[in-house]
C-alpha cells in the first residue's frame, strides 16, 4: 500500500515538472497612427490668447498710424501733404495747430492756403496772402459789392480777421461779430458766408454749420470758386464723390490747388 502511494506520488510530481512557465505578456508598442512613428507626447494646454498688438498674435492695426491718445487712424495715408499732421478740417491757426498727431494726406483747414514756404503778403497791419485762397484778391471782389463805405470796412476788418497769414492777428470772436450783422444786411454776400463757415470751424470745430454755411455761398454765388474748393477740402473725408464734384468746379474757376486736393482726390 505504501508502495502505491509513492508512486501516485512521484507521477504528479513529474506531471508538475513538464508544465513550461507562462510566457511575459509581450510589451505593447505605442505607435502614432499612420506614421510609423512614436507617439507624440500629449499637448500641453494652449497658452492664453494674448491681448492685440502682443507678441504671437496678429495685430488689425498694424501699420496704422497713432493719433493723439494712441489711438489708430483711419485716415492715415490717404492722399499726401498734411501740413503739421492735422485731422481734416483742423484750423492751421494758433488755437488748434497743436492738435494733431495724425498720419499725412488730409488738407488742414476747407477753403484756407495750407503754408508750404514763404507767402507773399499784402503790406496791411493784419496781413493777406496777396492771392489765393483767403486773400486780398478774394477781399477785394467781395468789397466791390459792398455799396456802404462803413460795411466794407467792417467786412474787411472781419475778412481780415479770420484770414490773417499773421496768426496771432486772428480773431474769430471780432470776425463773427463783423461779419454776421453783414450777411443778414447783404444776404448776397457770399464771402461773408465762406468767412463765417471758417469760424464755425475755428470756435467750434462744427463740421455741420461750416458744410451748410458753405453750401450757402455756392447757392447765392454759383461761380464762387474758393467755396466750391472749400467744400472739397471738407468732403475729402466724408464724401468723395460731392468733393469731387466741387473740386472740379473749383479748378475750372482757377483757384489754386493750394491743399494739393488734386492728389487726395486723383485727379
Amino acid at each position: 500500500m505504501r508502495t502505491l502511494t509513492f508512486l501516485a506520488a512521484t507521477a504528479m510530481l513529474l506531471a508538475c515538472s513538464k508544465q513550461e512557465p507562462a510566457a511575459p505578456a509581450p510589451m505593447k508598442k505605442v505607435e502614432a497612427a499612420a506614421t510609423g512613428l512614436p507617439a507624440a507626447a500629449p499637448p500641453r494646454a494652449a497658452p492664453a490668447a494674448a491681448a492685440p498688438g502682443s507678441a504671437g498674435q496678429a495685430n488689425p492695426h498694424a501699420g496704422m498710424a497713432v493719433g493723439g491718445g494712441g489711438m489708430a487712424n483711419p485716415h492715415a495715408g490717404v492722399g499726401a501733404g498734411m501740413a503739421g499732421g492735422r485731422p481734416p478740417s483742423v484750423p492751421d491757426d494758433a488755437v488748434h495747430g497743436g492738435m494733431g498727431g495724425m498720419g499725412g494726406g488730409m488738407p488742414s483747414m476747407p477753403g484756407h492756403a495750407m503754408v508750404r514756404g514763404p507767402v507773399e503778403s499784402d503790406g496791411a497791419e493784419v496781413p493777406l496772402r496777396k492771392q489765393g485762397l483767403g486773400s486780398a484778391e478774394e477781399l477785394g471782389r467781395a468789397l466791390a459789392r459792398i455799396p456802404d463805405e462803413a460795411d466794407r470796412k467792417a467786412f474787411e476788418d472781419g475778412f481780415r480777421a479770420t484770414f490773417s497769414t499773421d496768426k496771432s492777428k486772428r480773431d474769430i470772436g471780432r470776425a463773427k461779430a463783423a461779419i454776421e450783422p453783414l450777411v443778414a444786411k447783404h444776404p448776397g454776400l457770399a464771402e461773408g458766408y465762406r468767412a463765417l463757415a471758417y469760424v464755425a470751424l475755428s470756435d467750434r470745430f462744427d463740421m455741420a454749420a461750416a458744410e451748410g454755411l458753405y453750401l450757402k455761398a455756392v447757392e447765392v454765388r454759383p461761380d464762387y470758386g474758393e467755396a466750391h474748393y472749400a467744400l472739397a477740402s471738407l468732403y475729402a473725408a466724408t464724401d468723395r464723390a460731392k468733393g469731387a464734384e466741387h473740386l472740379k468746379k473749383a479748378l475750372d474757376l482757377k483757384v489754386p490747388d493750394d491743399q494739393g486736393l488734386k492728389g487726395v482726390y486723383g485727379l
